[in-house]
């Protein structure tokens, strides 16, 4: 089954299942859909969950060692001399 197809189930499946109502964000989706072993049956969507949660993660993360790059340089250059 691909990706498109098991979205469609997905949300089909989710729309008459009550135990998911109360969801407000993807990390308690996340939570819910282990709990209901969804994630066995969807496993394309869980994955894509989950690395919907890891991209926010690897991001920040990122944009931080890039910005301790860009203090390290800053005073680094502004110490040099034409020496």
């Amino acid at each position: 089954m691909v990706l498109g197809d098991q979205l469609d189930m997905y949300i089909i499946n989710l729309r008459g299942d009550g135990e998911f109502s109360g969801i407000e964000g993807i990390t308690s989706l996340v939570e819910k859909m282990v709990k209901t072993k969804k994630n066995l049956i969807f496993p394309l969507v869980y994955m894509l969950t989950k690395l919907s949660l890891l991209l926010l993660v690897a991001t920040a993360t990122v944009e931080r060692v890039f910005s301790a790059m860009h203090i390290v340089n800053s005073r680094l250059q502004n110490r040099m001399r034409d020496k």
